[in-house]
């Protein structure tokens, strides 16, 4: 769906207690005509192959700086498989994510692939000095580091206690699988009490049991983003 993963990390600001997961796939055929109404930010769609349809959370402000304190966590996917429109569509979003950061957040980014990058050593509260550099390191990303390998990040960022408290919010944006799946969803399952995850998976090859697995385990949101779709 066009411009989900914007519209996802602003819902994950309004939750700030555990839920269970519930994703359903449609496939459509046909472009779908969705009324707009002061419930629905959606307009006519045009060339949707896949409709994710999740609970309703309330409406969404267009203002981001009315949302709940959260801490933000991104990790993506910065390996080789990710060059051209992936990488060039996971920056944009992130992007976009961090410029719209409400004041009393805290957040960090880490470029991952067979070695990883941090932009903080710990979570840091949003200002805009940090948001420049926040913006300067997004601007720098490339699918160059290697292959594809997330449990050490992930276990990076997961033995760090939440920043004072705050809800933490983790987003993963990759496009491929990893070797060790079991691992991987045993580390989330062991911190879901603080941590919910959420999935964005680029392209035709994704591995659905990995990337639905993260969301299922930690009541976050999977979303599959086709290669021609604004994540």
């Amino acid at each position: 769906v066009d411009g989900s993963f914007g519209l996802v990390v602003a819902l994950a600001a309004k939750i700030e207690t555990p839920l269970k997961a519930s994703c359903h796939t449609v496939l459509l055929k046909k472009p779908l005509d969705i009324p707009s109404t002061q419930h629905s930010m959606a307009p006519t769609c045009h060339g949707i192959q896949m409709l994710s349809c999740m609970p309703h959370f309330g409406v969404v402000q267009n203002k981001w700086s009315h949302l709940a304190p959260c801490e933000f966590l991104f990790l993506v996917d910065c390996s080789g498989s990710m060059s051209g429109l992936k990488i060039q569509s996971a920056s944009e979003a992130l992007l976009l994510a961090i410029k719209s950061l409400p004041r009393g957040c805290f957040f960090n980014v880490i470029a991952f692939g067979s070695k990883y990058r941090i932009l903080f050593q710990n979570s840091m509260k949003v200002s805009d000095k940090l948001v420049d550099k926040a913006i300067q390191f997004t601007n720098q990303l490339q699918a160059c580091l290697g292959g594809t390998e997330l449990l050490g990040p992930l276990r990076w960022l997961l033995k760090k206690p939440p920043s004072t408290g705050l809800p933490r919010q983790l987003f993963l944006i990759t496009d491929g699988s990893v070797p060790n799946i079991s691992a991987v969803l045993h580390m989330v399952a062991r911190h879901k009490q603080f941590t919910r995850c959420h999935t964005f998976a680029l392209g035709s090859e994704i591995c659905s049991e990995l990337m639905a697995g993260i969301a299922t385990e930690t009541g976050g949101r999977y979303c599959v983003v086709g290669e021609d779709v604004r994540l």
